[in-house]
């Protein structure tokens, strides 16, 4: 009768090996062949399948038991892709024979299932490895399905699970209205893709960015889901335009109405359009003789983390009731308040500590 050959990787079925890494770090991968009878003889060949599998060492041998080293050096795809990397896999060939029952031969391959290509990727990007009890697909909130919480993603509905969830969800409670998530969780691949930063809390999947529904479009609701996630948000929040950053982060702008203290005055700024952000100096008390120079400083702590001042546009040397309150942020560049959050495309959230 032939010989026969069962042959295992780690211990286990070759269609139940997938989950393997590759790269630095990583250990080898250990071969077990056994055959019936056990005497006979083995030689093996080990191809790397599809074009980002790299190379193998050793990829030639007649041992039974045994560990291949891959090296995916310079062959893993690290420009950036909105679709999914390819598996790594490997194909083995063997033959076996034997002195009086002849020959026999076997084919097998291993491949990478989609969670571990996720996985992959951060280590082709020299990034933390998420646990692989992380990966999966993310639960549902009271107001996000799961497809709005992996819209955009490479990977299907497969992401890792690091709290946007929760992130999105505490937001969305405190802002009380439907709003969109535009970006939630992203891969590496995507991540540099679409321009965003080398450590993105995007890709821990601890990050989102959120923006009123079109049918809100505007400053008023722009700045009230601004200050809901900075209430109710336990990590860091940004007000952006695309991928730049327009207000110190967690910075939390005064109320329509609101009293400034310069020296031993005071200064008063409401809201005269009703968008909810103060924007001209109504009242001015106790100011010292010769009246608050228009280069002064309004000082303002915002919380965040770089607090600007204020200052006041206006006509004349000193300031004055209807002078028109503007950001001085950046340094040296003065805008409203409303300037800020109608040029604002999102408001970014996220976990981090």
């Amino acid at each position: 009768m032939p010989v026969t050959i069962d042959i295992q990787f780690g211990g286990v079925a070759p269609a139940q090996f997938n989950s393997f890494l590759v790269g630095t770090g990583q250990p080898a991968i250990q071969a077990e062949i056994e055959t019936t009878p056990a005497d006979a003889t083995v030689s093996w060949t080990i191809t790397p399948t599809g074009a980002h599998s790299g190379t193998v060492a050793p990829n030639t041998g007649t041992t039974k038991t045994f560990n291949f080293t891959p090296n995916v050096t310079g062959a893993r795809p690290t420009t950036g892709s909105l679709t999914p990397n390819d598996a790594i896999g490997y194909e083995l060939q063997l033959t076996a024979a034997h002195a009086t029952e002849g020959s026999g031969s076997a084919t097998v391959s291993i491949t990478q299932n989609m969670e571990t290509i996720l996985r992959q990727e951060y280590l082709d990007y020299g990034r933390p490895v998420p646990a692989a009890n992380l990966i999966g697909t993310p639960t549902a909130t009271a107001n996000f399905t799961v497809a709005e919480l992996t819209a955009n993603n490479n990977y299907g509905t497969i992401i890792v699970r690091g709290g946007l969830a929760a992130v999105a969800q505490a937001i969305r409670t405190g802002y009380g209205r439907g709003l969109i998530l535009s970006s939630a969780f992203r891969c590496p691949q995507r991540n540099r893709q679409v321009g965003g930063a080398a450590a993105s809390i995007h890709m821990s999947g601890g990050a989102v960015d959120l923006h009123p529904l079109a049918a809100d479009a505007g400053v008023t609701r722009m700045a009230e889901l601004y200050r809901a996630a900075v209430t109710h948000d336990p990590g860091l929040v940004l007000l952006e335009q695309g991928p730049s950053q327009l207000l110190p982060g967690d910075w939390s702008p005064p109320g329509a109405t609101h009293t400034f203290t310069v020296g031993t005055a005071t200064i008063d700024v409401n809201d005269t359009d009703s968008d909810g952000l103060p924007d001209t100096i109504s009242a001015i008390n106790n100011p010292p003789t010769g009246g608050i120079a228009r280069a002064t400083d309004i000082p303002y702590d915002g919380n965040g983390t770089a607090n600007p001042n204020f200052r006041a546009h206006g006509a004349t040397a000193t300031i004055q009731v209807g002078d028109t309150l503007v950001l001085d942020h950046p340094a040296g560049t003065q805008n409203s308040l409303s300037h800020y959050f109608s040029t604002a495309t999102h408001v970014h959230a996220d976990n981090r500590p």
